[in-house]
């Protein structure tokens, strides 16, 4: 298994997924967004989409699949698989924020 792993990462067949809880009910079970990212708390690990024009904006695709909805708190849990970032850009790390995906107002 290490070796397996280890070609993987050399031949960059590795793929980082995400989890982002939502507020609200996610009605997709599995979307796309094509849309620039860019970071609001490097400490807090946050991220939300941003308007084309945004010079702080990256590149990106990111795949979301409907995990679970919790009627009690009103929260969708997503995985993420982001596919595409543009260049000099590193992934954002796990985060329970819905900045993540920005498909809620955090208000």
């Amino acid at each position: 298994m290490c070796e397996k792993l280890t070609s993987n990462l050399k031949d960059t067949e590795a793929h980082k997924v995400y989890l982002a809880r939502v507020g609200g009910k996610v009605t997709e079970a599995k979307f796309t967004v094509n849309k620039k990212i860019k970071c609001l708390s490097k400490k807090l690990s946050k991220y939300d989409t941003c308007d084309d024009s945004d010079p702080d904006g990256k590149e990106s695709i990111t795949d979301f699949e409907l995990v679970n909805y919790n009627e009690k708190n009103d929260t969708s849990l997503l995985k993420c698989s982001i596919i595409r970032l543009s260049e000099n850009r590193q992934n954002p790390s796990n985060s329970s924020s819905s900045e993540v995906s920005g498909l809620s107002d955090p208000k």
